[in-house]
């Protein structure tokens, strides 16, 4: 878009997004570091009504947004597991 290098990251949603929603796509932040020549950001929301709309947003990440990002990804303390008791799926979470 004008002319920079632009990511834009397509959405299905049955309303649009709120600024708080875009803030929080930590798929736009994973390929933001995929692509780190990206000079802004796109996000397109399809939304899924009787009227279908499309509705645009741009957003950006911060270094502190990216560095939060790569915490969550990195969590080698907890590791979550499903073990089978019965006939019921039980869900173990072990924090170290």
């Amino acid at each position: 878009m004008d002319g920079k290098r632009t990511l834009i990251e397509f959405k299905t949603a049955a309303s649009d997004f709120e600024d708080y929603e875009v803030a929080l796509l930590d798929q736009v932040t994973a390929y933001k570091l995929a692509e780190p020549e990206v000079r802004q950001i796109g996000v397109c929301v399809l939304v899924k009504t009787k009227a279908p709309k499309i509705c645009w947003h741009r957003t950006d990440r911060t270094p502190d947004q990216v560095v939060e990002y790569l915490e969550k990804a990195e969590t080698p303390d907890r590791t979550v597991c499903f073990l089978q008791a019965g006939r019921q799926m039980v869900q173990a979470v072990r924090i170290r």
